[in-house]
């Protein structure tokens, strides 16, 4: 649950930014020569793996360990610059390698607050998965205009509350899996 609303408040997010600042298009893939299935095979399959080997490599290879040795939170720090610097691969432009850092933090703390990956990877392979059935299925378009350029309408406002409301939901659910964690953690100690 917290994992779903913290993606729901940063989805929010990266919409309300689409129209404050403008990002440069990227290149849409070709689907043309392919049949659905293997489109849908392929989307899901690399989903899958990025998430797996992300957070295999970044939140248990790397983070656990520095989290003992440094504490969670640099170890968080440290791996979600690192997790978004090596995300330049898809190009260089600071808001977008801003979110990747985000959402490295956001994994991060998942994990941390779980005391396993399991969640973070689940978490993150069904976000690349949802971004590579969009990126598939929805048509490109002209972007909104910014709104410095024009008034913002409804909808702008609708996201910027929906950010507001997951994040604070969210917040409030990683404070109560922390606490279950927390729990469960005395309580295994105080069977051994």
């Amino acid at each position: 649950m917290a994992g779903f609303l913290g993606l729901a408040a940063s989805i929010g997010l990266y919409i309300v930014a689409h129209r404050l600042v403008r990002w440069p298009a990227a290149a849409a893939p070709d689907f043309s020569k392919s049949p659905a299935i293997t489109i849908f095979a392929t989307l899901l399959m690399s989903a899958i793996v990025a998430g797996f080997s992300e957070e295999a490599g970044f939140r248990g290879y790397m983070q656990g360990p520095l989290e003992h040795r440094y504490g969670p939170a640099s170890a968080i720090l440290i791996t979600s610059v690192i997790f978004g610097l090596v995300h330049l691969s898809h190009g260089v432009f600071v808001p977008a390698i801003l979110f990747d850092i985000v959402w490295g933090a956001f994994y991060g703390l998942l994990a941390w607050r779980s005391g396993s990956i399991v969640p973070a990877l689940v978490l993150h392979s069904a976000a690349d998965f949802l971004e590579f059935v969009l990126v598939w299925k929805l048509p490109r378009r002209t972007p909104a205009p910014l709104v410095w350029q024009s008034t913002p309408n409804a909808l702008f406002w609708i996201d910027c509350a929906l950010v507001v409301v997951a994040s604070a939901a969210s917040v409030w659910a990683f404070r109560r899996l922390g606490r279950l964690h927390d729990d469960s953690s005395r309580e295994s100690l105080e069977t051994v």
